[in-house]
């Protein structure tokens, strides 16, 4: 005769088995596609999956028992992190983008998703964190961006190619005139080459607008990278010497010579705008140090060419390390705030691209990476 509570038991027993594997298939589902990770009710990291590690560098037993202030940027104001523990601690899901820093100290961006795991009394004991790498995508809406503002930059600069620089050749002729009319003696004779040196700093800058508005187009070829660094030392240490500036430009290299497909002339162009940024930075009297190298790119394992240039001049405030590259913001003055992102289209036109490090009072580093595959 049938044990009906045995039956009932082994129907439980199915249903538990059936429930254990769909658990289980929805853990390997979301490993399988997500950055998860498990915290306890403090933060603490309970729980990192394989993609947590890859992206982050760190290895299970790093990550295990860390807050996830280990991976902190400083990109994100402490209010925004308070936010975010104030949603989660109070029982609601939290959602946002969060810019972290890996082991190896590079940036990466996350789609971020908290879900607080509620206890029998209401109150959060665990925090799963669900994440996606955007990093791409970040990458690509600040090249959007970067391509409106040149957009405009063009429109801007085409206006004033029209509407000033026919003026200011005007302008610039009369007080040439007015020059050869004076004795050397003339106190007004100072007046007039103030003016007149106005209106050149004024023309520069149009042309600088309209250089990098009207970017010219890569002539590539097999091209010593060393030596196309070398002739922008060059030429810096000729204007540090035409200042009387006491300034002593390093060169480091590696003993092989590194041969890249590219535009010399415009690499060299790019490597003396950090140079001459960096003697404005070191006010004449401090280091500048050049290297070149060859490195392994830790974000796609793929060799690249290294460019750095680094000064312990006054450094880059936190709150401007942002905006740098951005057109029309400069920090010195008669700056036209467009040298730096001059240098980012040159990286990103041979498909590297321009980084930089900085701490206030204590110096800079830029950084060119160019890849070696750029036919």
């Amino acid at each position: 005769m049938a044990d009906p509570e045995s039956d009932n038991r082994d129907v439980l027993k199915l249903e538990l088995e059936r429930s254990l594997k769909e658990l289980a298939d929805y853990k390997y589902a979301l490993d399988a596609s997500a950055i998860v990770a498990i915290t306890d009710s403090r933060g603490d990291i309970t729980y990192a999956n394989d993609n947590f590690c890859q992206l982050s560098r760190y290895s299970r037993e790093e990550l295990v028992g860390q807050n996830h202030r280990i991976l902190k940027s400083d990109y994100h104001p402490e209010s925004f992190f308070a936010e975010m523990w104030a949603t989660i601690t109070s029982g609601r899901i939290w959602r946002g983008d969060i810019r972290n820093r890996n082991k190896d100290g590079a940036q990466y961006w996350v789609d971020t998703t908290i879900v607080p795991l509620m206890g029998a009394d209401g109150v959060p004991e665990q925090y799963l964190a669900i994440r996606y790498d955007i990093t791409e995508r970040k990458r690509l809406e600040a090249e959007l961006v970067r391509a409106a503002q040149l957009s405009l930059v063009g429109e801007l600069a085409a206006g004033l190619a029209h509407e000033v620089k026919n003026p200011l050749a005007g302008i610039q002729g009369a007080v040439d005139i007015l020059l050869r009319r004076k004795d050397p003696a003339d106190p007004e004779r100072l007046a007039l080459e103030d003016v007149r040196s106005e209106v050149a700093r004024i023309d520069a800058t149009v042309r600088s607008l309209l250089a990098h508005a009207r970017p010219r187009p890569l002539t590539r070829a097999p091209s010593s990278l060393v030596e196309a660094v070398r002739r922008a030392v060059s030429l810096a240490s000729d204007h540090a010497s035409a200042m009387e500036l006491p300034v002593q430009i390093g060169l480091d290299t590696d003993p092989a010579d590194q041969v890249l497909v590219i535009d010399a002339t415009q690499i060299e162009d790019a490597v003396l705008n950090l140079l001459l940024n960096a003697l404005d930075a070191i006010d004449g009297h401090g280091r500048i140090a050049v290297a070149v190298r060859r490195e392994i790119d830790p974000d796609d394992g793929g060799a690249v060419a290294v460019v750095t240039v680094e000064d312990n001049g006054h450094g880059i405030a936190d709150d401007d390390i942002e905006r740098v590259f951005k057109p029309f913001f400069t920090t010195r003055s008669g700056g036209t705030g467009l040298g730096l992102p001059a240098v980012g289209r040159v990286a990103r036109a041979h498909g590297g691209r321009v980084e930089v490090s900085s701490e206030k009072g204590k110096g800079s580093v830029f950084t060119i990476r160019l890849p070696y595959q750029v036919e």
